[in-house]
């Protein structure tokens, strides 16, 4: 049978009976899942597909391509696998979902695949899957489409160019292991995680609150301790200045110099680059005049002056400090190879990628060796080209970096520093004004103290590169990252805004506004995205309908506010999916029988369960709102997040009133006067007829959104006299 070849940019545009029609990213809960989703819509799976698609013919070539299929998981059918065998129909946008999710799993995407396996809304098929990065997901959905059109035409495929791709994908737009980590233990500790690829940064925390990282430069981490430990020279003088063990240099532009030097110390020195940076070039070990000059003259090619030290023997170290505090230690070795005198040199590094199993990212604990212009100009400067064979027994090295990324070698050595190195790391990270830095030792044993062990600090490194602690290619794995994140959020620091979300058919923008009006009059500076806009304090900062995702996450970046109110429309939890990961508050005034049902171009969605995303998102401390007289509403109580409040217009409520016997917060309306309920009883608020909102419109809508917003304020704190007071104070007519 022809193999066909997929097109790793197009994989969709192979021609079969199965089309993708519609796409949707809902990088949010939603309506198919409280995760993250890709839905897609297939046209062309008719019942001759579908009968196709369920032969054990198309299943073995199916199992061929991607053996791991097999046992792969269907919460649609919990006694089966997905494959569904003895069944007379299987759908296309069945095996699509399951295929893309497979096709992440063997790329190393860490995606859920035990909680997804939803095809069948309302008589509509769709293919729903998890996706970790949108275009890793979007990739892995055009590709499952794919393998199953070339299936279907009768022509094999190969999965492993997907994967091949889908890693591809990976390494370019997902965080390494380091950076994982921290995002991982922010998320774990409730710390919302916010990814800002335009800006090449990752926010933890909202509003004011907030830290940005870029890789693992902090907020705190200033911009002339940076630029400081980038000049190697300049960082070496500071060390040297305060006491710190370092290497004897000169920075010159003069190679009668260098060998005048080489001259005084009277042992090998290092020509190096003097920008601390990857591409730079060094040259270790050099004793020989025409080794010296020809090392000088490559690195003037990247700096006028050129930074010469004495070379200082023994095993590279790499000490991490967080917050003046050391934390991890890695031995880090060059990568090099012993010739057998018949292999070239590009063979010799293909044999140690293979051999290592070297990862072609920076996601693996080691890197594949790639033949860089750093790499060349290294085996040039020893006369070899990568065709070159040199004699068998000798030592070809590939690179003088040490480096995870220049595919160095990393054996955790933690618990091997001696106090004395580990003070002076912490003091060299002091001194260059950084709270996280990675310090290089070189010396022949890190167990014994530099100072009598001739060793030295050779330079401080900003925004060290956490993987080699966390993935060490030997020893033991170190929990850096929870010391990361306890620096920026310190134990019982806030990392979030309040978060007030609301929903409903109807009064949801006055709720919003009387909320924010409430937190204003209290002092706080609150962001508010409605339908009307997006206003910060006061002032409107955007015009328009801003009650959708992208409003709701450009308020959360907003470093000026220490509140937020969102309006949240059924129409962008469904096309978007929710703009946030949790609130605080989340309120469902209501939902208007007529429009039970939501049209979206050719499709019918329950609304009661797309704003029941916006109830089921609350922090477990946070507080779920719920219009107790709307049925619909009320149904939302049972898998609310967080406690549930409860309103209601009707005395004789009976679920109202079993709420509050079971020791639960209500409001009701009693004799046209607003109350605060719960076992200890009612508090009066506010007469009805004292309250603006309500005697504006004089209708349930708005007395729900003056309930819903009360028993917010209320679950915030606010006394019931404050609470009345600001009821009597808000002017709708002067507000959103």
């Amino acid at each position: 049978m022809k193999t066909h070849h997929l097109d790793l940019t197009r994989p969709t545009e192979d021609k079969g009976p199965l089309k993708i029609v519609k796409t949707q990213v809902l990088d949010g809960a939603n309506y198919y899942s409280a995760n993250p989703a890709i839905v897609m819509k297939l046209q062309g799976s008719d019942t001759v597909q579908m009968a196709a698609l369920a032969g054990d013919e198309f299943r073995e070539k199916l199992l061929k391509i991607i053996p791991s299929l097999e046992q792969h998981p269907c919460k649609q059918d919990e006694e089966a696998t997905f494959l569904l065998e003895g069944k007379s129909v299987v759908y296309a946008e069945h095996l699509a979902g399951h295929i893309a999710t497979e096709l992440q799993v063997l790329a190393g995407l860490q995606v859920d695949a035990k909680s997804f396996c939803k095809h069948f809304e309302n008589n509509k098929r769709l293919a729903v899957y998890p996706f970790l990065e949108e275009q890793t997901g979007l990739y892995a959905g055009e590709a499952a489409v794919s393998i199953l059109n070339t299936l279907l035409n009768g022509v094999d495929t190969d999965a492993d160019i997907c994967t091949g791709h889908l890693t591809y994908l990976r390494q370019k737009h997902m965080p390494g292991p380091g950076k994982q980590a921290i995002i991982d233990e922010a998320q774990q500790r409730g710390i919302p995680v916010m990814h800002l690829p335009n800006y090449k940064l990752t926010q933890l925390g909202t509003g004011m609150f907030q830290k940005r990282l870029r890789n693992t430069l902090s907020p705190y981490a200033g911009f002339l301790a940076v630029g400081n430990v980038k000049d190697s020279w300049l960082s070496t003088q500071m060390m040297g200045n305060a006491g710190i063990p370092v290497a004897k240099s000169i920075l010159t532009q003069s190679k009668e110099e260098a060998l005048k030097f080489k001259k005084k110390v009277n042992k090998p020195i290092v020509i190096k680059s003097p920008c601390n940076e990857r591409k730079r070039n060094v040259f270790p070990v050099l004793t020989r005049k025409n080794d010296i000059e020809r090392a000088f003259l490559l690195c003037q090619t990247q700096a006028e002056k050129v930074f010469v030290q004495e070379h200082i023997p023994g095993f590279t170290y790499r000490l991490l400090v967080i917050n003046n505090r050391f934390e991890a230690a890695t031995l880090l070795e060059k990568p090099e190879v012993t010739a057998n005198g018949k292999d070239t040199i590009a063979m010799l590094l293909e044999k140690l990628n293979q051999d290592q199993n070297r990862v072609s990212d920076n996601k693996g604990c080691l890197s594949v060796l790639e033949a860089s212009d750093v790499m060349l100009e290294t085996l040039s400067f020893y006369g070899y080209t990568l065709e070159s064979i040199p004699d068998k027994g000798v030592k070809v090295v590939f690179s003088h970096h040490s480096s995870p990324r220049q595919g160095a070698f990393t054996t955790d050595v933690t618990d091997e520093v001696h106090p004395l190195n580990a003070f002076l790391a912490e003091r060299a990270t002091e001194i260059a004004g950084l709270d996280v830095a990675g310090v290089t030792i070189i010396c022949p044993d890190i167990s014994k103290p530099i100072t009598s062990e001739l060793g030295a600090v050779i330079n401080v490194l900003a925004g060290p590169d956490l993987r080699m602690h966390v993935n060490p290619w030997k020893g033991k794995p170190r929990d850096v990252a929870s010391a990361f994140t306890s620096m920026l959020f310190p134990e019982k620091s806030l990392s979030r805004v309040p978060l007030f979300s609301v929903t409903g058919s109807k009064g949801k923008t006055a709720c919003a506004a009387l909320i924010q009006f409430m937190l204003q009059k209290e002092g706080y500076k609150t962001g508010m995205a409605v339908s009307t806009g997006l206003y910060i304090g006061n002032r409107k900062i955007l015009d328009g309908n801003m009650a959708h995702k992208q409003a709701a996450r450009q308020l959360l970046k907003d470093p000026g506010i220490d509140s937020a109110v969102l309006e949240t429309s059924a129409i962008s939890i469904l096309q978007h999916g929710l703009g946030y990961d949790f609130a605080d508050f989340g309120i469902v005034l209501n939902i208007d029988k007529k429009q039970l049902e939501l049209k979206d171009h050719e499709d019918t969605f329950n609304t009661a369960r797309i704003k029941s995303v916006v109830s089921r998102k609350v922090y477990r401390e946070g507080m779920s709102i719920l219009n107790a007289d709307d049925q619909q509403v009320l149904q939302m109580a049972e898998k609310a997040g967080g406690q549930v409040a409860l309103f209601t217009t009707r005395s004789e409520n009976s679920a109202f009133k079993k709420h509050i016997l079971k020791g639960g917060w209500g409001a009701i309306t009693e004799n046209n006067t607003l109350y605060l309920w719960n076992t200890s009883g009612k508090t009066a608020v506010a007469p009805l007829d004292t309250i603006p909102l309500w005697e504006e419109k004089k209708n349930k809508i708005m007395l729900q959104a003056i309930m819903a917003a009360t028993l917010a304020m209320a679950s915030f704190d606010f006394t019931t006299d404050r609470i009345g007071h600001l009821l009597k104070a808000f002017k709708p007519y002067e507000n959103p």
